[in-house]
């Protein structure tokens, strides 16, 4: 199972949210009351926002900007479509995510249960 210092590769997300609190740092503040609506009908507070780096084991770099944190929530998750929009191209099948910019590898990752869990060094 994964902790929440890892981070899931989910397709059905419209934002990354992390919930991990060692991450809170550099942020930015959100306005008051603002709330993400999750895919089980309830509502998550959001606290503030700001960018992660994601170091993988390959030893490429993803900057993920505006990743909102979610106290509530007990996995950091980025959305595939994000990715594309971000110039990277994912690939799913064969029981993994394999992730490449402009054709060059940058990680992968087999199915952990049910999940992707990236390839990431957790302690950049």
């Amino acid at each position: 199972m994964a902790s929440n210092a890892e981070w899931i590769y989910d397709t059905g997300a419209s934002r990354r949210f992390y919930a991990n609190k060692e991450l809170i740092k550099d942020f930015e503040v959100v306005a008051d009351g603002e709330c993400v609506y999750m895919g089980n009908s309830t509502t998550a507070r959001v606290i503030c926002k700001r960018k992660i780096l994601l170091k993988f084991t390959s030893g490429k770099l993803l900057l993920l900007s505006n990743t909102l944190h979610l106290p509530s929530l007990r996995k950091n998750l980025v959305f595939g479509i994000l990715l594309n929009k971000a110039g990277l191209k994912t690939i799913v099948g064969d029981n993994k995510v394999v992730i490449s910019r402009n054709g060059a590898f940058v990680g992968k990752r087999y199915l952990n249960g049910s999940l992707f869990v990236l390839n990431l060094l957790l302690k950049p």
